[in-house]
């Protein structure tokens, strides 16, 4: 009375099934009462997102490059870099900086002793 309702399956063995062909009762697989109603569910969730996609809001009326003939505002605070203003203040700071020069006569002398003995050899 109160036992599982699932029924035991028998194993055939050394019979090559394929997908579709009829079983031992003379059904279709795919055509039993389960996986019907795996498919219908399959198919209402897929049904269901895409209305969800499609329905989320309206379509960006806005394209790159397009000229709007009205002011566009934004909702929330962004910055932007001024680039010309940016360039302009690291050319100050570059001009601003002192430029210091240390002599270092070590390679010249070096270069002047070269050349005397290169005169001297010739």
């Amino acid at each position: 009375m109160f036992g599982s309702r699932k029924q035991t399956r028998r194993l055939v063995r050394g019979v090559n099934r394929r997908p579709g062909v009829a079983g031992a009762n003379g059904q279709r697989r795919w055509a039993d009462r389960a996986t019907l109603g795996k498919l219908a569910i399959a198919l209402v969730a897929t049904a269901a997102t895409v209305a969800l996609v499609m329905a989320q809001g309206p379509p960006f009326f806005y394209r790159i490059g397009q000229t709007v003939q009205r002011d566009i505002r934004a909702k929330i605070r962004f910055e932007t870099v001024n680039t010309s203003r940016t360039d302009r203040l690291r050319e100050q700071a570059a001009e601003a900086v002192p430029s210091i020069y240390s002599n270092n006569s070590r390679p010249i002398h070096q270069l002047e002793a070269s050349v005397e003995s290169f005169i001297h050899a010739i």
